[in-house]
């Protein structure tokens, strides 16, 4: 019989992944359902844009941004390193 060594997540990848779940599901619903359907279901630009019932651009206009918020929030839940500045955009 032959064994398969089968690895536990650390805590902090148990975080990680929980922080990017959760930071998906903030996400607005149009930029969520493309997020889930390229990036998670790994569906292509075609298919993605039939079951959103919109044209492939926008899928893909919807994903870019998506991608920009998530980099966004999730750079914001990161602690600064020691010697970075941390920039705060004040409207």
């Amino acid at each position: 019989m032959r064994r398969i060594a089968v690895s536990t997540p650390s805590d902090s990848e148990v975080d990680q992944r929980a922080s990017l779940a959760s930071t998906i599901r903030s996400l607005p619903l149009p930029y969520r359902e493309v997020v889930v359907l390229c990036e998670l279901q790994e569906m292509d630009y075609g298919a993605a844009a039939a079951i959103a019932e919109c044209p492939v651009g926008t899928v893909r206009s919807r994903l870019h941004r998506a991608r920009a918020l998530l980099m966004s929030k999730l750079a914001a839940m990161q602690p600064a390193q020691p010697g970075t500045f941390v920039v705060a955009k004040v409207k």
